[in-house]
């Protein structure tokens, strides 16, 4: 899944770019500098410098932080060799954690999105986050006859 949260993050940067350029421009305004962690111990800082400290970015990898350790913690106590349905509950629970993980991100970019002025782009990826949690149900079709057997 790396390289889909480098997707994320590339997707995040793409949305916040025009936002912080404008900011910028603003008088009066200052751009973000390193954190006062990273100006005092740069190996605090997060390991992929290239994505700029955004508050979103920030809440992103606070949603990875949090994610990491829960899946440590599942693995865990898989290691310990529990039996098969604990150990398939155990699976699920890591697959759970993943997913609103995923969906955490979206919403995060949600935010960023509509922030940036751009709603229908913030829409859709408020409906990713959703379905990844709830996929969408099936609909009902309408009745129709059963099939007939040839030559009836």
């Amino acid at each position: 899944m790396p390289s889909l949260r480098l997707l994320f993050a590339g997707i995040l940067v793409a949305l916040l770019a025009p936002a912080v350029a404008s900011a910028a421009d603003t008088p009066g305004t200052t751009a973000a500098g390193p954190s006062a962690v990273a100006q005092e111990d740069p190996a605090a800082a997060a390991p992929d410098t290239a994505v700029a400290a955004t508050p979103w970015m920030l809440e992103v990898r606070a949603a990875l932080d949090r994610e990491k350790e829960q899946i440590e913690a599942l693995r865990t106590r898989l290691k310990a060799k529990p039996r098969d349905q604990e150990a398939l509950a155990l699976q699920r629970e890591i697959e759970r954690v993943k997913l609103e993980t995923e969906a955490a991100i979206l919403r995060v970019q949600a935010v960023a999105a509509r922030t940036a002025g751009q709603a229908a782009l913030a829409e859709r990826l408020e409906i990713a986050a959703r379905d990844l949690l709830t996929p969408p149900t099936a609909t009902t079709t309408a009745a129709r006859p059963a099939p007939r057997a040839a030559g009836r």
